[in-house]
């Protein structure tokens, strides 16, 4: 739901801003600065990250232009970026951004793997759910503020599985609850269950690996908190799971390490723009755009999560190794 969120933008932008046909018209005479803004705030991060870009217009291959950073991307020597922390109308302070490079983007249309991104520039800053924050971007070169505001979501306690447990069961083929009460300020919630596991390669390599085992996203009625919230897991399909999702290989025996229950929260404007902009079942294609960015379009918003680790108890760790969905897999008992 909400994982490298930044990594993205709007993909209509590119057909937007860069379509063209045979008419008498010149599209491109009605160019626009337009910035592309997206930014998630999180109180259990250090550092805080904001993307920023630009709609492009030009003649020729859209997806081409795409791929050329100086289509996409300011000069950094153009905007000032500052984080504004406020309580109610009083300014607590002026947290400030700085250019940095990310090295491991997603391939795709946009430049890759390096990219421009804007960072807190403190080695460590600290947010919190009392305060509302808001961006301010100021474009020296147009004299031109771009702002977007969010506040942030409180924490929660998740309830099932229990604080202080130490094993899972999933040889059950009944259902089990996992259970949470809703947050303050929390719109969009959705489990995913983490699995952690070794490749041990005849070689002598090791590969620590990860998979996500996502369910369905349920949705708070009201932002007040303290909703008891539900969703269900039977056991059985957790090697269901596993057998789809990891390759058999014959030179690797595998140990599965832990499992996280993780519950992960979207603010409420997180929560409109995932609903927006979700893939349509329907032959109406056109949907309308959301964006909170003022003198631009993006997202500003807040994420939030919780999580419970846990280790596989011995009945699961036989099935793994043993069971008709995942003997296939190599997997081994770990050493205790």
């Amino acid at each position: 739901m909400i994982k490298k969120a930044l990594s993205y933008i709007i993909p209509s932008i590119i057909f937007i801003f860069s379509w063209s046909c045979e008419t008498d018209v010149d599209l491109n005479s009605n160019w626009q600065d337009i910035p592309v803004v997206y930014s998630l705030l999180n109180q259990q991060n250090e550092v805080h990250y904001v993307r920023i870009n630009r709609a492009y217009l030009g003649e020729g291959n859209a997806l081409k232009m795409a791929s050329n950073p100086d289509s996409i991307q300011y000069d950094p020597d153009i905007l000032e970026v500052n984080l504004l922390e406020y309580n109610g109308d009083n300014l607590i302070r002026k947290i400030p951004l700085d250019t940095t490079m990310i090295h491991d983007a997603e391939p795709g249309v946009f430049p890759y793997p390096d990219r421009i991104v804007y960072r807190t520039s403190a080695p460590q800053v600290k947010l919190s759910a009392n305060y509302t924050y808001r961006l301010e971007i100021f474009n020296k070169l147009r004299d031109k503020y771009i702002e977007g505001e969010t506040e942030l979501i409180k924490t929660f306690y998740i309830k099932r599985p229990l604080a202080g447990q130490t094993f899972v069961n999933f040889t059950s083929s009944l259902p089990t609850e996992v259970v949470w009460r809703t947050a303050e300020k929390g719109r969009l919630y959705q489990l995913t269950i983490r699995a952690f596991y070794t490749n041990y390669f005849d070689n002598g390599s090791i590969e620590h690996k990860s998979l996500d085992w996502n369910f369905p996203q349920k949705e708070a009625s009201s932002l007040s908190g303290g909703t008891e919230m539900t969703t269900e897991v039977v056991g059985q399909q957790f090697y269901v799971f596993l057998k789809n999702s990891i390759p058999q290989l014959d030179n690797v025996e595998r140990t599965m390490d832990s499992v996280q229950y993780i519950i992960s929260v979207a603010n409420d404007e997180f929560a409109t723009y995932m609903k927006v902009n979700k893939p349509s079942n329907t032959i109406i294609q056109e949907r309308p755009e959301y964006s909170n960015i003022s003198n631009g379009i993006g997202l500003f918003a807040s994420r939030f999560h919780q999580q419970r680790s846990l280790l596989l108890n011995s009945d699961s760790q036989d099935s793994l190794v043993d069971g008709s969905q995942t003997r296939q897999l190599n997997f081994v008992k770990p050493i205790p």
